[in-house]
């Protein structure tokens, strides 16, 4: 495969490699611009798929972004594998037409085949041209050293440029340190010599330049190049040509690529470098002694001398301050000249001695474009009136035999010489150590040699101070809420800052000061410790003091109590385990010089506690023991009662100076209060009560009361309810107990026996006293309703003509119904049975109401044996919801129409129909006819064939 450099863009996103192809020529040549190049008219020859741009975010590529052109697929998307992905896994591709590149062709001494081709021209600031590549080949490592061993080039051309390919072109895609171009058998692994085709001086192929890319996995191809440089003379400021191009060789089969760097197309800018021997930070110059320069570089050295030209400004002004010469002489001022074949000038400046205090002056020195004359770079150099150094380390206070490294600000080219030379690591170098044992003023002088600068000197203290010895007091132990003040001892006498500091609880009045307050505001421990520094930095001394804050209060765990008579109280106290204890009265109290002593009272009484430490407040808390007697009960006797009575219970209780007892009876569900001395119980069943009476905490006595209760439900009278007809009796029976009561007596035969007859005239409720041989009651109800009376009308008579039935409605308030006679009635038992008698017949009809109450009544149905037709004088018709919308006949029995006219009053007829249940509805052909009077013609016969006829008028009427 042969490859010409050109620039392409694919975007392809795969392992670590991100590749965007089917990019334009614009776009690919213009990724690859850097310094000192202009492009125009670029040109690409190239299958869409086999260019593109690319970023690398991990790779072993070498490069990070910029352009890939290949003979094959550069980005890998979905199931194609192009440029960027695993090694081995790039396929062979074949384009169509898939032509060559004759220079391609010409340089592989064989066809090409696949070309993909990026040409523009370019127009250089320098007099050189240069750009970064990395040439990449399926054929490694199967085909190194075989005939079908892929190359590339890169073919420039232009003023000054000769060789043998097209314009006059020359390949710089050459092994570095010679002529060869880069291919697969010129850069390999290989040992074999020679590798192919290739002879000397080709042969034997570079190993050093080689990357074996078998396990790769962000490149696809199995080996290419290290990151070479295609470096080229070109002349300034004109326009030249590049073509970057890449082909298969010999065959369509393994697909090379070439990757080149964005932005490395440069031409050789040229690099200014301030250079002096002074330094701080910046390069500088002494005025009368010390000179400085300005290193002009370019990148390689030509066949012709080069001019640079620059100007200079800044602060400081040009001849009144410095005087300019350059390296090689000879040079005009504003210009300096790189001999031919070498890389570096110099222009020299030397500032003059004014004798002026003044302050750093700056010389800017401006690099002239050698096209424009426009301004593209500048450097740096400043005039001082002196050496500059400083000690940067302020005067110092140190422990004794502690060191001090002292930091001085000055270029490291100067010669340092420290006095005195005593208790110093080296008095000759910049920044030494020094050890004194008294306070010692030590001076540093800096001078450049050789230069006839005049030395520089500083000067520092180093102060020397004693440890101190701190005593701020024993270990204290004090109650919360007191203070301690303190009046440390501190030797000798030197100056000193004061740092206290306390952990744990409390705080100080001041943390920098020689006295201070510690206030103790909670309970704990506390560490009060003093750091004393004199001006030494590390020749501190301490003291620490510890604090057991106590609290000055207990907590009583009693609140106020009541207990019955007898009990035992334990009374508990909180409070520090160094407090003594004193409790006010003893009465009743096992110990009152402990914190937690036993009570058992007899009565009320109130107790005060006194926890006392030395130095503290006393601390006093108190509380009341109220004693409650344990009461006697006696609930009484056991009672009797009738179901639906009541009874009032009541239970005494002992010692009756005390009215605070609570009283609980069980259970309460049928009283009407359990929590009363005196209850009433309502209830229905034999109860047993347990009475409880308590003081408020507890101190009880109970008693038990049976109440039994006799039943009032023993009687029962029949019937409870009935109906009866008006004028009928009914008998009443009671069983169950001894004497009875009947009210009201009216309408009752006898209101005091067991089953009196009873015949209200109206509903009556009767209520029934029964008398058990207990005493005890039992009430019953008994409702006798009166139904009313039996109504029945069977209806009008009627006339039915042929064909005709009726049905009968009759209306009252019976439920039950019986026809006579029954034959032509559907059911005789029905209250609306349908008749069809062939003769006039009158029914007879006999009713009953749902309890039983009787009523009678009849109706004659004639029968007419001749058919009737008629026919309305006016009608409406309308929206078609109305009777009156259409002109009917009206027809009683059975007649067939012969016809039925309707004539308008020019005599035309609008309606005819032999159907006589059709009408008329007021329209002729869909169109609605006028209000007004209109002629009729009727021809019908009826069921006995008798004809009937009739002509007349009809009223339309809307």
């Amino acid at each position: 495969m042969v490859f010409l450099l050109s620039f392409g863009a694919v975007n392809l996103g795969h392992s670590q490699i991100t590749v965007n192809g089917n990019q334009t020529a614009t776009v690919l040549a213009q990724k690859l611009v850097g310094a000192g190049v202009t492009i125009s008219n670029p040109i690409l020859t190239c299958d869409p798929t086999a260019n593109g741009t690319f970023t690398v975010t991990t790779s072993n590529l070498g490069l990070d972004s910029g352009i890939i052109l290949t003979s094959g697929t550069a980005q890998t998307t979905g199931l194609v594998n192009g440029a960027n992905g695993p090694a081995s896994a790039m396929p062979a591709t074949s384009f169509s037409p898939g032509l060559g590149d004759v220079d391609l062709t010409a340089l592989a001494l064989n066809t090409s085949f696949d070309a993909c081709v990026l040409e523009f021209d370019f127009v250089p600031l320098g007099d050189t041209v240069k750009f970064d590549y990395v040439f990449a080949s399926a054929e490694y490592q199967s085909f190194t050293c075989s005939s079908f061993g892929d190359v590339f080039g890169f073919f420039i051309s232009g003023p000054a440029i000769t060789g043998p390919f097209t314009g006059s072109s020359k390949n710089i895609a050459l092994v570095p340190g010679g002529n060869c171009p880069v291919g697969v058998n010129t850069i390999n692994g290989s040992t074999a010599n020679p590798c192919g085709p290739v002879t000397a001086p080709c042969a034997p192929p570079n190993n050093a330049l080689f990357t074996n890319n078998i396990a790769g996995t962000t490149v696809a191809y199995n080996g290419f190049t290290h990151v070479l440089t295609a470096i080229s003379a070109v002349t300034p400021c004109v326009p030249h040509h590049l073509k970057l191009a890449v082909a298969d060789a010999s065959d369509h089969t393994l697909d090379s690529g070439v990757w080149i760097k964005a932005g490395s197309l440069s031409s050789n800018a040229i690099s200014f470098t301030p250079i002096s021997n002074l330094l701080n930070p910046y390069p500088y110059i002494v005025e009368g002694c010390a000179s400085g320069f300005v290193k002009v570089t370019r990148p390689v050295g030509g066949p012709l001398p080069y001019t640079i030209n620059y100007q200079v400004g800044g602060v400081a002004s040009y001849p009144a301050d410095y005087a300019v010469t350059t390296i090689p002489p000879g040079s005009p001022f504003g210009q300096v000249i790189i001999p031919a074949g070498d890389t570096v000038a110099y222009v020299v400046f030397t500032a003059l001695q004014d004798g002026i205090n003044e302050p750093d002056e700056e010389i800017k020195i401006y690099q002239l474009a050698p096209c424009t004359g426009g301004i593209i770079d500048s450097v740096s150099l400043f005039i001082s009136d002196s050496i500059k150094m400083h000690i940067i380390t302020p005067d110092t206070t140190v422990c004794r035999e502690d060191s001090v490294h002292i930091l001085v600000s000055g270029s490291d080219s100067l010669i340092y010489n420290w006095t005195p030379t005593t208790n110093i690591n080296n008095s000759t170098i910049k920044e030494p150590m020094v050890s004194p044992n008294f306070t010692t003023d030590y001076i540093v002088c800096a001078s450049l040699p050789l230069s006839g600068c005049a030395p520089k000197c500083d000067t520092i203290k180093i102060s020397i101070n004693q440890p101190p010895t701190v005593s701020i007091g024993n270990d204290s132990i004090v109650c919360m809420g007191m203070s301690i003040p303190f009046n440390p001892t501190i030797t000798p006498s030197q100056p000193y800052t004061y740092t206290w500091s306390i952990n744990g609880v409390g705080s100080l009045s001041s943390t920098t000061t020689l006295n201070t307050t510690a206030t103790f505001n909670n309970t704990g421990n506390s560490q009060i410790i003093l750091h004393v520094e004199p001006q030494a930095l590390g020749c501190q001394g301490d003291d620490t003091m510890n604090v057991l804050v106590l609290p000055n209060d207990i907590t009583l765990f009693n609140g106020d109590t009541t207990v019955c008579q007898g009990s035992t109280v334990q009374i508990t106290v909180g409070g520090h385990p160094l407090f003594s204890y004193n409790w006010f009265p003893a009465t009743y109290l096992n110990n009152p010089s402990i914190d937690n002593p036993l009570s058992i009272p007899d009565s009320s009484i109130t107790y005060t506690v006194v926890a006392n430490f030395p130095g503290c407040n006393p601390m006093t808390k108190s509380f009341s023991i109220d004693v409650q007697p344990v009461p006697v009960i006696n609930a009484g006797a056991d009672r009797e009662m009738c179901d639906y009575d009541t009874v009032q219970l009541h239970v005494d209780v002992e010692p009756k100076w005390y009215t605070n007892y609570l009283y609980s009876w069980a259970p309460s569900a049928d009283l009407n209060d359990g929590t009363i001395q005196k209850p009433v119980f309502s209830g229905h069943t034999n109860t047993n009560f347990q009475v409880i009476v308590s003081t408020p905490i507890g101190c009880a006595d109970t008693d038990l009361v049976l109440v039994t209760v006799f039943p009032t439900e023993f009687a029962t009278v029949t019937p409870a309810t009935s109906t009866i007809c008006p004028r009928d009796s009914v008998q009443f029976t009671a069983v169950g107990g001894v004497s009875y009561v009947y009210t009201p007596g009216l309408y009752v035969t006898d209101s005091v026996i067991s089953n009196p007859m009873g015949k209200p005239l109206s509903t009556t409720t009767y209520t029934v006293y029964s008398t058990s041989a207990l005493g005890c009651i039992d009430t019953d109800l008994v409702e006798i309703a009166v139904a009313p009376d039996g109504v029945l009308d069977a209806g009008e008579d009627v006339t039915l003509y042929p064909g005709e039935m009726t049905e009968f409605m009759p209306s009252g308030n019976c439920s039950f119904f019986t026809w006579f006679p029954d034959y032509h009635l559907t059911d005789k038992s029905l209250k609306n049975p349908i008749a069809t008698p062939p003769l006039t017949t009158k029914y007879f009809v006999t009713g009953q109401t749902e309890f039983g109450c009787p009523a009678n009544d009849s109706l004659t149905v004639f029968v007419s044996p001749e058919t009737i037709l008629d026919l309305p004088n006016a009608f409406s018709p309308g929206s078609g919801t109305s009777i009156n919308d259409e002109l009917r006949i009206i027809k009683r029995g059975i007649a067939t129409l012969n016809y039925f006219k309707i004539f308008n009053r020019w005599g035309q007829v609008i309606f005819s129909t032999t159907d006589i249940e059709r009408g008329w509805n007021g329209q002729f052909n869909g169109v609605p006819q006028n209000m007004g009077t209109y002629v009729y013609l009727i021809d019908a016969t009826t069921s006995t064939g008798k004809r009937f006829y009739k002509q007349g008028n009809v009223t339309l009427i809307r």
